[in-house]
């Protein structure tokens, strides 16, 4: 990657960078919280699209002409389309966003005074809530056979719940996490140019992951701002196709993410542990489903199993 070299190291505004792909039914919503949110803080916004064919692009131009757009010819996929934006991106500190993200007031400020505060925040996410205010995960644990293994044994969804409980209750202080869900992030620009951005053989899923496995290995915190809070229409901005297509690219990303870091035998194994846990859970949901309507969730289940499935013997090259 180059730099943007107009681009200073110093935190005097942010570059807000929103990833686009068919859903301008929720553009005006996402850039109108920004705008009431940054009243005092120079911003600019970078639409990246990924060869919108719904007229996001013409919504763009016609009623938000002060932003800049960039259109790529085809999709290029999340993470690549994130890297174009912040290449093109003026200030230093970026903020990235999804198109299904609606920002709360002083969100965007609380975010930028942490940034400005903590040089030893490499990267930092707001707390995601569903549209009824909710908590939603706004973090998870790295893709790991440790943490397959926590998962099987569901200690993961325990701690999940628990963090739940505490949100709701009133803590809110801000915590490490392993990763953060790129929904909505912010980092210094140079930082993110210098670990060489997202890796753009994740297309969609686990990018976040990766970025934030090399940050840490960098010896840089992630922090989830659990007072900075942004409404997450979760699946918004994949609502295109089914949950189970979406479901299965997670997996794959997942098992990608662990031959990069940890090798082809550990994303077998992870693989197996991923595919025992999803069957575990989709024969408990088809039990159930007898008594209480549980077929979606079913289906994306018995997507998961099988895909995790598909890997632990078919396994391709990181690259495929």
């Amino acid at each position: 990657m180059d730099y943007n070299l107009n681009t200073t190291t110093d935190l005097d505004g942010i570059s807000i960078i929103i990833v686009n792909y068919n859903t301008k039914h929720l553009l005006k919503d996402i850039i109108t919280s920004i705008y009431d949110s940054c009243i005092y803080i120079k911003h600019e916004i970078i639409i990246v699209d990924n060869a919108s064919s719904d007229g996001s692009n013409q919504l763009i131009k016609q009623s938000f002409p002060g932003i800049k757009l960039i259109e790529n010819q085809v999709n290029m996929g999340y993470a690549a389309a994130v890297n174009i934006g912040v290449l093109n991106a003026q200030y230093e500190a970026i903020l990235v966003a999804n198109s299904d993200i609606k920002f709360r007031l002083n969100t965007i400020d609380k975010m930028f005074e942490y940034l400005k505060a903590n040089p030893c925040a490499g990267i930092i996410g707001a707390q995601l809530t569903n549209p009824d205010g909710t908590w939603q995960r706004s973090y998870s644990f790295f893709p790991t056979c440790f943490n397959a293994l926590r998962e099987l044994f569901y200690i993961i969804n325990i701690l999940l719940r628990i963090e739940k409980v505490m949100w709701t209750l009133g803590l809110r202080r801000p915590r490490r996490v392993d990763y953060l869900d790129g929904a909505c992030f912010m980092m210094r620009k140079h930082q993110f140019l210098d670990i060489g951005g997202f890796d753009e053989i994740f297309f969609f899923y686990a990018e976040d992951a990766d970025l934030c496995l090399r940050l840490k290995k960098e010896g840089y915190e992630r922090i989830l701002l659990r007072d900075a809070i942004a409404v997450h229409y979760r699946g918004a901005s994949s609502s295109i196709c089914k949950p189970e297509h979406y479901s299965g690219m997670q997996a794959k990303s997942n098992c990608k993410f662990v031959e990069k870091h940890f090798g082809i035998r550990k994303a077998q194994l992870y693989a197996l542990l991923k595919s025992t846990h999803f069957f575990i859970t989709y024969s408990m949901i088809s039990a159930l489903n007898m008594f209480i309507p549980l077929s979606k969730k079913k289906d994306i289940y018995r997507t998961l199993w099988q895909s995790y499935a598909s890997k632990i013997f078919g396994h391709r090259h990181i690259g495929a």
